[in-house]
């Protein structure tokens, strides 16, 4: 019997990996207990209040994000499955992102250990131990605590997932076209028709995918290969730069609707934009290779604008460093393919995120990918001054993955409570905005409206904190003037983002609930100010729909509160949820023909749309139909039971009534009929309407006992 048997490198191989996977668990394991923040609100918060309660409910309410073009469907479907099986208990939606990070840094020493194998000169070092060397870098790097731990970044984790197992396919399927061009083939088609749109429906920004494939080939591939094969890889990739060229072309011949028209609810033009991102890379670059915590922090909104190449000076020297980088890539590519390959992949992974389209200026996340290619350049540069000096290299290696163990472990730490999370982010960032609104809300939760207004000024001007301090008065007097409220319409040429509709939209909730006095008129004014000021986004425009119709409700006035919330549905024509809030407000005002016209129009929109929102459409036919019954239209009252249990045939609810009202109408015939059905059918939670269920058994008996009689 052939036993197994392995070498030295593959014992430390093995023992590497694992030891790395190990203390990658534990030092992030400290940070598993901390909070949700920012992105993790809108995208996550109703799909964990949700959870596990209706699987079938929660994905196709769920599975199409709005943080992306192409709706994230793959990073959804994982979010709802952490739903699903961990409720609203965040540790384990955070564990599961930490579970990612290890399978990603598996496919990092994978592709690594691969490209050192394809190098055109091969070092006498295990490429699998450069592997390891490098996803032990990368795992333990501080800097992605920031993206392993903000719970809706597994967007980013996903898509980096996704291309890292695509370019092991491209990389893998390349070498094995040595010995079989067909098999080669089909590696390499697995990883452009299964990860890449995996990937690409993770996060948009896989789309820079087969630029990395183009990367890999140029510096470390370079077309070698049997003749067949070469000449079919240099079609595929003339054709990857056709479409570069074509992506190029139609973006400047779109240039204002593609480009600039997203600048104008930014508070910087493109020049600031792409000036910035020079010292931006750069500020990066430093994260990466001197990963110290005081120059990390969740928040940078702070960073201050580039107006000129001087204005600061920093842009100029920023400019050059990328630039010199670059040209030594470029000169170096013969003598360090794979530092030529680090420093090319990092700035490739740039190129949607730090260039002129109008994203926000800097996020660390952008770097869980684009980092690997600095480490593998730093790794690569590291064994050119330290070749045969294999003590010393040993040294070098221990050290720095000593340090980034400590590092992301302490980061871990600060990332383990809100408290020492924001305490640490305003230590790092006091001018942030976001932090100082975070902590202006925090001090008048408490009470403290003095400190709050204090955290409020350091914002800055614009429609979000004027909006805020007109709520802070609400909260600290229980009142606000009319006076006041008049002089946020003299803002002209404002931007309406998330401030102002939260701020807005906490401001009406205050008056409506009888908490603070105000001015209705007044109230409607702000709104129709800020719904003609210029929003950052159709999202923005929704929200002060939806809250000025809050606003028409309380007032009254609920014929205007329909419209403004059609007016919303306008801007979502696929999200039926306005229209249903829409027949809300009309059932309220006793017009339930218009309610029944616009619910069904909902209902016959989700049938050809992603969004499904039944127990919402359930809730409204019921309130329809009870609302012609208690006008003693009986007949319209069951017409809309049977439209409701048409469209929703599995759901005991709508059965029920349906049984109820056919024996209130005298229809004890159909009334027993559809009894006798109930317990033949599939229905969704029919325990809940046992009790009445029984109570109509109990009256029809009753019923049939007098028709006997009589």
């Amino acid at each position: 019997m052939n036993k197994l048997k392995f070498d030295k490198n593959q014992i430390l191989t093995l023992v590497g990996i694992g030891a790395v996977l190990i203390l990658t668990m534990l030092v992030y394991f400290p940070g598993l207990p901390g909070p949700l923040l920012l992105d993790d609100f809108p995208q996550l918060e109703g799909l964990i209040a949700q959870g596990a309660n209706n699987p079938a409910a929660v994905f196709n309410n769920h599975v199409i994000s709005t943080s992306g073009p192409l709706g994230r469907p793959v990073a959804m479907a994982s979010f709802i499955g952490s739903a699903i099986t961990h409720g609203p208990d965040i540790w384990w939606w955070k564990y599961d992102n930490l579970m990612l990070h290890l399978i990603s840094g598996l496919l990092v020493a994978w592709l690594t250990a691969l490209l050192a194998d394809a190098l055109p000169r091969r070092g006498t070092a295990n490429p699998w131990l450069i592997g390891v060397v490098v996803a032990g870098l990368w795992l333990l790097h501080p800097l992605h605590v920031s993206t392993v731990l903000y719970t809706v970044q597994r967007m980013t984790e996903l898509s980096t997932l996704f291309v890292l197992a695509g370019l092991v396919c491209y990389v893998k399927g390349r070498l094995v076209q040595q010995e079989s061009i067909i098999q080669g083939w089909a590696i390499i088609g697995l990883g452009f028709g299964a990860f890449f749109p995996l990937a690409v429906f993770s996060k948009e920004s896989a789309l820079l995918f087969p630029v990395y494939c183009s990367v890999v080939e140029f510096f470390v591939l370079q077309f070698r290969g049997q003749n067949s094969a070469t000449r079919q890889i240099k079609i595929l990739h003339g054709a990857l730069v056709a479409g570069y060229i074509s992506a190029a072309i139609y973006v400047v011949a779109n240039f204002s609707s593609v480009v600039l028209e997203s600048y104008a609810v930014r508070d910087f033009s493109i020049l600031e934009r792409i000036l910035t991102q020079f010292r931006v890379i750069v500020i990066y670059l430093d994260q990466i290779l001197l990963p110290v915590q005081s120059k990390m922090g969740f928040f940078h909104d702070d960073i201050t604008l580039s107006s000129g190449l001087l204005n600061p000076i920093s842009t100029l020297l920023s400019a050059l460093v990328s630039i010199s980088l670059i040209m030594s890539a470029f000169l170096l590519r013969h003598k360090s393919p794979l530092y030529a390959f680090g420093i090319f992949l990092f700035f490739a992974s740039h190129l949607l995120e730090s260039s002129i389209f109008a994203l926000e200026i800097m996020f660390e996340h952008r770097n869980y990918f684009g980092s690997l290619g600095i480490l593998i350049a730093a790794v690569s540069i590291g064994a050119l001054i330290l070749e045969n000096k294999n003590k010393a290299m040993v040294v070098v290696i221990a050290v720095c993955l000593s340090g980034f163990s400590f590092l992301t472990w302490q980061r871990s730490l600060t990332w383990s409570s809100p408290a020492s999370l924001y305490d640490f982010a305003y230590y790092a960032h006091p001018e942030s905005p976001r932090l100082n609104l975070t902590f202006s809300n925090v001090y008048a939760s408490s009470g403290d409206f003095e400190n709050s207004r204090q955290f409020l000024d350091k914002v800055g001007p614009g429609l979000g904190p004027a909006v805020h301090e007109l709520f802070l008065d609400c909260r600290q007097f229980q009142r606000i003037d009319d006076s006041d409220i008049a002089k946020i319409s003299q803002i002209r040429g404002g931007i309406v983002r998330a401030h102002a509709t939260s701020s807005a939209q906490s401001l009406v909730a205050e008056v409506t609930s009888g908490r603070c006095r105000a001015s209705s008129n007044s109230l409607l004014s702000l709104l129709d100010h800020l719904l003609g000021s210029h929003a950052r986004s159709a999202a923005e425009t929704r929200s002060l729909l939806t809250t000025k119709a809050a606003m028409l409700e309380a007032a009254g006035d609920n014929e205007a509160a329909a419209e403004a919330l059609l007016a919303a549905h306008e801007l979502s024509t696929d999200d039926a949820v306005y229209l249903y809030r829409a027949a809300g407000t009309l059932i309220n005002s006793g017009r339930p023909d218009e309610a029944h016209a616009i619910l069904t129009r909902a209902f016959e929109l989700e049938k050809t749309t992603r969004i499904q929102r039944k127990e919402m459409a359930k809730i409204l036919y019921i309130r329809v139909a009870n609302a012609y019954s208690n006008r003693s239209q009986l007949e319209k009252s069951l017409s809309v039971y049977y439209e409701a249990a048409s469209s929703m045939p599995g759901d005991a609810a709508v059965h029920v009534g349906t049984a109820d009202l056919l024996l209130r109408m005298g229809r004890i015939s159909a009334a027993e009929q559809l009894l006798q059905r109930l317990p033949e059918m599939e229905l969704d939670n029919m325990h809940d309407h046992l009790y009445s269920v029984q109570r109509i058994e109990k009256s029809l008996r009753q019923r049939l006992l007098e028709s006997s009689g009589s």
